[in-house]
């Protein structure tokens, strides 16, 4: 084997791999090795010449495996790619890594992913989806020894006395050397007796942020297992004494400020106590010596909207008194302003659009002025020409209930003036199909997992994702796995249940807070049922299904069925677009997708990107974390918009809003259809008119479709002569 030095041609190092070795290798792999010893090298001489010589045993592990072991076997594949590492026996080897045991899940994972700068990704070029099978089940089963020692909590903190009402309780844990790992998912921290929520568990530590402590001894618990089910427990304690805490709260107002042009407002202050801590029952905001009411009041901060603000300076004091009593406060002032205002309101965000299947609808419009403010007597919306009464006008919105709309095109104008009495207009426009709806009923991620509702006990009616169930109605729930046979294999979970928009678990229509499922005849694959009864009570709710086997090595993981009950207020939109207007639960890989969730109930506030977060899933627990853009679009309203992973398979999507300090506002569950990526243009056809016309003027017309990711209608443009026509009706 010789390395050539780079080549700025080629961009790339080579290296050559000569007589037998050559010939045993396939040339992908060899490159796959090369460029990662290449990639290493740069470390310098030292990391060089170890990884040198770790890619030469890596090597003539491979010739020998290659002579010895059945070609494309498990074992063939650990010795060829992971021995040199890990250890013939998957102990552990040089890197004091060790894998025997490990799920299939997590060693398809760390193949397909690599683990930073500690371990290589693999992708198909160098280990086939179909040897990687092969090797996490040899990893999992023939490497597995008995473990028969729990794993050990190694600390607890805090402990002693602290004069804090908060404080970070931190464990630290670890398995026997020769044991295997530790099962983060069952990591449960208790304090005083009550299990503690929303802690970071990782699998060597776990640590849960706590507040309002009060004064006295509290206890600490730990229970956790390792992947071999092996039990392990700790305990702590410690004292909280605030008792001689004498220190106000820090209260800082931090908006309005300055000069503002507008009479609405957020008045938002942000509170601490590094002692007692907060007592929020106290907090009070006062505007011009007035007592503001309808505040957000959290944790970390309070929020107040004000509106009709009059012109000139206005001041604004916050009080908070801590659990010992003593009271801090802050103040803060800001100016309104009055400019000339000769701008006309802002109209936005016409719905719908596109093509509805149905004949009711709601028509809706946003609307905004900074400057005199919107006058709502004025807000005017028109269908067709005529106007809708009994339409909902709010501060930034309106909405009409229409029903009985004809098939084909309908117009849509809208009218808004503000108190300076400029008037805004905006149209748009939508399209009925009373035509049945395109019914996505079953989901089939790319391991062939899949899930699907009926409304009959014979799993012959199929229920929509978006179809509206009827409260206190039995459905029938049908989830499958590919090679999971519980019959055989044992059971460590077993259940469907239900959460709302505020992540609050839910009971179903009968009163149970889950329901378990029944494995039927055959296999594989693997099919299990369930009948649930829907809540009562009209919302939006999430369907979590969750079947393992005793071993935890499969699972079947959806989170989850977006059920619709009766017909509520509240929603869980998918778009294919930025406009928030072409509604769809089918997308091409690696395609966008915007999510829009409204609820009425929901905490207003202004979500943050760092603390809200978005999991894009297999239905085997394979999940990312892609990065998101998250904003509220208006009162109770927020968008989140992400990218899919680049490959075909349906997704259960998980969306979590978050503030500033860390309060979840909304979360909620979905699953999309992933189709391939989309590679063929739209089909265009019936141009008209064709042949001879005995005009001077006519009408240019079209068809046109796209059966994957759908058409763009903002753009369709039309040529006449070799020159754009402008002024046509895309729909």
């Amino acid at each position: 084997m010789r390395h050539f030095p780079y080549s700025k041609s080629s961009g790339r190092h080579t290296t050559e791999v000569t007589g037998g070795l050559a010939n045993r290798i396939p040339l992908p792999r060899l490159h796959h090795l090369a460029d990662n010893l290449a990639a290493m090298r740069a470390g310098g001489a030292a990391v060089a010449a170890a990884f040198t010589i770790l890619a030469i045993v890596l090597l003539l592990a491979a010739a020998t495996v290659s002579l010895g072991a059945p070609a494309g076997t498990g074992a063939a594949v650990y010795q060829t790619y992971c021995a040199s590492c890990h250890g013939v026996d998957g102990q552990g080897g040089p890197v004091n890594k060790k894998v025997a045991g490990a799920s299939t899940n997590k060693v398809w994972t760390k193949t397909r992913n690599g683990d930073g700068n500690k371990m290589p990704a693999f992708d198909q070029s160098v280990i086939s989806d179909a040897e990687l099978a092969d090797m996490a089940d040899y990893v999992n089963t023939n490497l597995k020894q008995n473990d028969n020692t729990p794993p050990s909590v190694d600390s607890i903190s805090p402990s002693g006395t602290i004069d804090s009402a908060s404080a970070t309780i931190a464990v630290y844990y670890s398995d026997d050397a020769n044991g295997w790992g530790v099962d983060e998912s069952t990591v449960v921290i208790t304090l005083d007796g009550s299990p503690l929520t929303g802690c970071t568990v990782t699998w060597e530590s776990a640590a849960c942020e706590v507040y309002g402590l009060g004064n006295g001894t509290h206890s600490i618990g730990v229970s956790l297992d390792d992947y071999a089910g092996n039990t392990g427990s700790g305990s702590g304690s410690f004292t909280v004494d605030w008792s001689s805490d004498s220190t106000p709260p820090a209260v800082s107002v931090t908006a309005p400020s300055g000069t503002i042009y507008d009479t609405d407002a957020v008045i938002v202050a942000y509170y601490e106590d590094a002692g007692s801590g907060i007592d929020t029952s106290s907090v009070s905001v006062t505007l011009d010596g007035g007592a503001v009411s309808g505040c957000t009041i959290a944790r970390a901060y309070a929020a107040c909207n004000v509106y009709g603000l009059s012109q000139g300076t206005h001041d604004v004091v916050v009080r908070a008194d801590d659990n010992r009593g003593n009271q801090g406060s802050g103040s803060g002032s800001f100016t309104v302003a009055a400019v000339a205002d000769n701008t006309p309101p802002a109209i936005s965000n016409i719905q719908p659009s596109g093509t509805i299947h149905g004949s009711n609808a709601t028509i809706s419009a946003y609307y905004s002025d900074g400057e005199s403010g919107i006058d709502s007597a004025t807000v005017a919306v028109y269908l067709d020409g005529s106007v809708l009464s009994g339409c909902n006008v709010a501060a930034g919105s309106v909405s009409c209930a229409v029903s009985g709309l004809g098939s084909g095109a309908h117009q849509v104008d809208v009218y808004v003036s503000d108190n300076a009495g400029n008037t805004g207009h905006a149209s748009g426009s939508f399209t009925v199909d009373t035509g049945p709806q395109a019914c996505i009923s079953s989901f089939t991620d790319a391991n062939g997992a899949s899930v699907a509702v009926y409304s009959d006990a014979a799993y012959s009616s199929a229920v929509c994702q978006y179809d509206s169930l009827t409260p206190g109605a039995t459905y029938y729930v049908q989830v499958t796995h590919p090679d999971m046979d519980l019959a055989a294999e044992g059971t460590d979970r077993n259940r469907m249940r239900l959460k709302g928009l505020d992540n609050q678990n839910v009971d179903f229509g009968d009163g149970s807070p889950e329901v378990t499922f029944t494995q039927q005849a055959g296999g594989p694959a693997y099919v299990y049922r369930a009948a649930f009864v829907a809540p009562a009570q009209a919302g939006v709710y999430s369907g979590e299904m969750e079947l393992r086997n005793s071993a935890r090595s499969k699972e079947v993981k959806i989170k989850g069925w977006s059920l619709r009950v009766g017909a509520p207020a509240a929603y869980v939109k998918t778009f294919s677009d930025e406009s928030y207007s072409a509604e769809t639960e089918t997308y091409s890989a690696g395609a966008t997708v915007y999510i829009e969730v409204y609820d009425p109930s929901l905490t207003d506030v202004t979500p943050s990107d760092a603390n809200s977060k978005v999991e894009v899933a297999d239905f085997l627990g394979n999940r990312v974390r892609p990065a998101a853009a998250t904003y509220r679009a208006a009162a109770h309203k927020y968008r989140v918009s992400f990218a899919l992973p680049g490959t075909a398979g349906d997704r259960a999507l998980l969306f979590e809003f978050k503030d500033g300090g860390g309060t979840r506002l909304a979360r909620g569950e979905k699953l999309v259809h992933v189709t391939g990526a989309d590679a063929t243009p739209p089909a265009i056809t019936n141009i008209q008119p064709a042949g001879t016309i005995a005009s001077g003027s006519t009408t240019v017309s079209a068809d046109y479709s796209d059966s994957e990711s759908g058409i763009d209608s903002a753009a369709v443009t039309v040529y006449l002569d070799g020159a754009p026509v402008s002024g046509c009706n895309a729909t």
